[in-house]
């Protein structure tokens, strides 16, 4: 698994630069994971704090920040859920590519 983001351009993207435009939602989340399904779609779950859920302005000016930052060639999806399980191993991982290998060397 690789541990950045890789899009339709080439580019690769250290997914901090996500983070930071979660980061000001974070007193309202118990965890928040990037999850990049394909090269061109990217998933942002967000588990609520469930006493101060992020109001739906606050996340669309995220979505909108992301979007801008990584391209409108980006598919950005995000998911209020009410757990982000850990890996089997017990790990919890912020961010996940399973976009395969062969893909992303193109």
């Amino acid at each position: 698994m690789q541990d950045r983001l890789v899009v339709a351009d080439g580019r690769s993207i250290n997914p901090q630069r996500v983070v930071a435009w979660i980061y000001p939602l974070l007193s309202n989340l118990r965890r928040y994971q990037i999850v990049q399904e394909a090269i061109d779609r990217i998933v942002i779950k967000l588990q609520p704090v469930p006493t101060a859920p992020p109001n739906p302005e606050q996340v669309e000016a995220m979505k909108h920040l992301i979007t801008r930052d990584l391209g409108d060639a980006i598919r950005l999806h995000v998911e209020l859920v009410e757990d982000i399980p850990s890996e089997p191993s017990g790990k919890f991982r912020s961010f996940r590519c399973l976009v395969p290998q062969h893909e992303i060397s193109g």
